[in-house]
């Protein structure tokens, strides 16, 4: 079976009923344990290649199976209800056992800053691809609408060329990443 073949044949099934797809499983799977490699500290090499495609991996899985079907205000509680929750709930998991390491080793621990950090997240925190997962399901949401409305062939083309546009100034210009790690939804 082709590759292509076997894609849309998972596409198919995904759309047609709510069953997990066996492949995707796997491939998820495959990547829990190449991130669990890749924060083992081991030789930078073998880093490399971990890093170079593990995390893509999940947002190019997610944006297959992706599904902006219904209204906004129903899509936007799904994804609360599925991401943002879990996500708060293991940051205050992590907040605590952070806080009470610091207070046992008689460092300072500041609980607002910190949880601005997660909150804002103009920089890395242990958690940062949920929230750019949540924020890339929105954006897609929004472009596919926006998709449906329009008459162009290129349109994917042109919101491509936009978004690195947009991307590359703000890095460039300004000189930041921009928050919640979106910069790595340009790829």
């Amino acid at each position: 079976m082709k590759i292509v073949d076997m894609l849309q044949q998972g596409r198919d099934n995904f759309e047609s009923r709510a069953e997990r797809i066996e492949w995707i499983d796997e491939a998820k799977g495959i990547g829990i344990v190449l991130v669990m490699l890749g924060h083992c500290y081991l030789h930078r090499k073998f880093c490399f290649w971990f890093y170079a495609f593990h995390m893509p991996l999940f947002f190019i899985l997610s944006g297959y199976t992706f599904s902006g079907k219904g209204k906004f205000a129903d899509y936007l509680k799904k994804k609360i209800r599925t991401l943002l929750v879990p996500y708060m709930f293991f940051v205050i998991i992590t907040m605590c056992c952070n806080g009470v390491l610091a207070v046992t080793h008689g460092n300072e621990y500041h609980v607002f800053e910190i949880l601005k950090l997660y909150i804002i997240q103009n920089r890395y925190t242990l958690l940062w691809f949920i929230t750019c997962l949540f924020l890339a399901n929105l954006l897609m949401y929004v472009l596919q609408s926006l998709r449906s409305k329009t008459k162009t062939n290129h349109f994917w083309l042109i919101i491509g060329c936009i978004g690195a546009l947009v991307f590359g100034i703000y890095r460039v210009i300004i000189g930041k990443d921009l928050p919640h790690g979106m910069r790595i939804c340009q790829f």
